[in-house]
């Protein structure tokens, strides 16, 4: 009978152990999460690369619906002139914001963390300082108009795959 209980105080000593181990484990890993901000240096595919291209359909009758709201708005459809310095100081600021949503969007992508981590809010908030920033740029040619477009678009995927990631 003796052995039989010394043999089950070893399996209650053995189990003991690795519940510390394992409690050490991940105490040692949180701490190496929060020195480093959540971040793990691993290399990523671009959001691009791993989403695809983003395209929009429309049907005929969705286009015209458009060109019969725009019937009266005819001077707005402006073409990009490279020498208007107007347009230049407009393509100047997209590509800036473009260059900085590139940047957000690589820490979004080797973010591990969760909600709970204050690195997703502040990558989720530089998201909305940007699309803001990209709301105040005014556009006069369709063919920024456009491009503002394709980054708005670019910055709702970012958002929407961080989000993906913490839930």
């Amino acid at each position: 009978m003796s052995d039989v209980l010394y043999w089950f105080l070893f399996a209650i000593l053995v189990s003991l152990l690795v519940m510390f181990a394992s409690y050490l484990l991940i105490r040692i890993i949180r701490n190496y999460l929060e020195k480093s901000n959540g971040d793990i240096k691993r290399k990523a595919p671009s959001l691009s690369e791993s989403m695809g291209e983003y395209t929009i359909t429309f049907t005929d009758g969705d286009i015209q619906k458009d060109n019969e709201d725009l019937e009266g708005d005819i001077e707005s459809e402006g073409v990009f002139e490279p020498t208007n310095p107007r347009s230049l100081e407009t393509l100047n600021s997209l590509l800036d914001v473009e260059k900085r949503v590139k940047l957000v969007e690589n820490e979004a992508i080797l973010f591990a963390g969760g909600r709970k981590n204050l690195r997703y809010y502040d990558i989720n908030e530089q998201f909305i300082k940007l699309m803001i920033e990209l709301c105040d740029i005014k556009c006069d040619e369709s063919e920024l108009r456009d491009r503002k477009k394709r980054i708005m678009l670019h910055i709702e995927r970012c958002q929407n795959v961080l989000k993906f990631k913490c839930c």
